[in-house]
């Protein structure tokens, strides 16, 4: 956890022996840090913003994760698949047994041609 000033700020005064230079140091890269976090925290809240925005949809929602990828591993596989999504947006493209078989066969040959 990063410090807040105010604790750092105590940490200086009890430190003043010497250190402080090193702590004031380290207290201003910390602001300096807490500044870009706080930066990018917003920048992907706007992201994630216009992104609900282009979709119109809850975009943590499994169904958007589908959704959004369903056509692409459609496009890729050279069999027929149904996609399924866990909650926890894992993929699956299932595809019958034979398909499976085929392809476990062609594995244990020497690879799919």
């Amino acid at each position: 956890m990063i410090p807040i000033e105010k604790d750092i700020a105590r940490y200086v005064e009890i430190l003043e022996d010497g250190a402080g230079d090193k702590i004031k140091n380290y207290c201003f890269d910390v602001k300096n840090c807490s500044n870009l976090l706080n930066f990018q925290i917003e920048r992907y809240n706007e992201h994630i913003n216009d992104a609900k925005n282009t979709i119109q949809r809850a975009l943590f929602d499994p169904d958007t994760t589908k959704i959004m990828s369903e056509g692409l591993i459609k496009r890729q596989s050279t069999v027929d698949v149904m996609v399924d999504i866990s909650s926890s947006h894992c993929l699956r493209a299932n595809m019958s047994k034979d398909h499976a078989y085929k392809i476990i066969r062609e594995l244990k040959d020497g690879g799919i041609q």
